[in-house]
């Protein structure tokens, strides 16, 4: 499976992920947790969904409990970061700039106001548990991420 490589670099005592450009526009990544997880924040936006096991997600100041099938839409800048209660905690995260979806937007609250979604431009509520009761997300981000370690034709 596909795992991310950017490096990290200090920032006021935290940790930052820079998008690298060999990464292409969209990249998609499987995780198993690691107790080296710091909080963190980047320079992309990230749609992360617990694929299985249980844990604690830290964003901002909030703690949420999650476990498979939750996602989160995280924006740039934003510290988050995982903490396992079990040792089975994966998760799936699809990393990219905003400008790939509108070269005017700089981060996930210009992409919604660009795009005139409204009430959708308040991020706290798309930075929490987005969970949803009618599909298994988790399913649908598995098959993403096949399609992008196969790279046939259209995969983006």
């Amino acid at each position: 499976m596909a795992k991310r490589k950017d490096g990290y670099e200090g920032e006021n005592g935290g940790k930052f992920y820079s998008f690298a450009e060999k990464l292409g526009d969209i990249h998609i990544t499987h995780s198993t947790y690691d107790s080296r997880l710091l909080p963190h924040n980047h320079d992309f936006i990230e749609i992360l969904c617990i694929t299985e096991g249980e844990g604690i997600h830290r964003i901002g100041s909030n703690s949420i409990n999650v476990r498979r099938g939750d996602f989160f839409l995280i924006d740039k800048g934003v510290s988050h970061t995982l903490w396992a209660k079990d040792e089975s905690l994966c998760w799936i995260n699809c990393i990219f700039r905003p400008e790939i979806l509108e070269p005017r937007a700089k981060s996930a609250k210009e992409l919604f106001l660009l795009a005139d979604c409204g009430a959708a431009a308040d991020l706290s509520a798309l930075s929490g548990n987005l969970r949803s009761s009618g599909e298994d997300i988790a399913a649908i981000f598995s098959d993403m991420l096949r399609e992008y370690d196969k790279k046939s034709h259209g995969y983006e």
